[in-house]
């Protein structure tokens, strides 16, 4: 069973309802943070749209793909100039490209399509992922999930 949910920012809720409106399959909608912590928690992967969020899924345990297509005039400097092996911050972190990234003109609507299902059908993969997740927990000093934690993960799955 596939539920797709989209956390949003409350003062963006009207424009990404608006935006919405055309899509053929309708998200569940999130804006507080205690119902993304509760999403997070039942994920199987997500598409994210910022690095801070692609954090706060890692230490969630979610495997994620990074999508992000800002002003070009922007991405062209930062291109040129910045020298990061990435701009995720697991893979920072974690010194390695654990997370794909679809920055600038690779933010393409079928490249991220191809990507989360290819992290969708590979359990192994994702396994993978959150195993050096719960490395990066260690470098960050997070503690394990609390139970009411996984007891929220359970009751969200249930509700999908």
């Amino acid at each position: 069973h596939l539920a797709l949910v989209l956390a949003g920012a409350p003062a963006v809720r009207a424009e990404i309802q608006r935006a919405l409106k055309a899509w053929p399959v309708q998200p569940q909608l999130i804006w507080e943070a205690k119902d993304k912590q509760s999403a997070f928690a039942a994920s199987t992967a997500a598409l994210a749209a910022s690095g801070t969020v692609v954090l706060e899924l890692a230490l969630a345990g979610v495997p994620s793909i990074a999508a992000y297509r800002g002003d070009p005039i922007l991405s062209w400097v930062v291109q040129r100039f910045v020298r990061a092996p990435s701009a995720l911050l697991p893979n920072l972190i974690l010194d390695e490209p654990l997370l794909p990234e679809f920055l600038g003109t690779r933010c393409r609507p079928e490249l991220l399509a191809e990507a989360v299902l290819a992290l969708l059908r590979n359990e192994a993969w994702q396994q993978e992922i959150k195993s050096k997740f719960q490395l990066l927990a260690q470098k960050l000093k997070v503690p394990e999930p609390h139970p009411q934690a996984l007891a929220a993960r359970h009751a969200w799955q249930a509700a999908l």
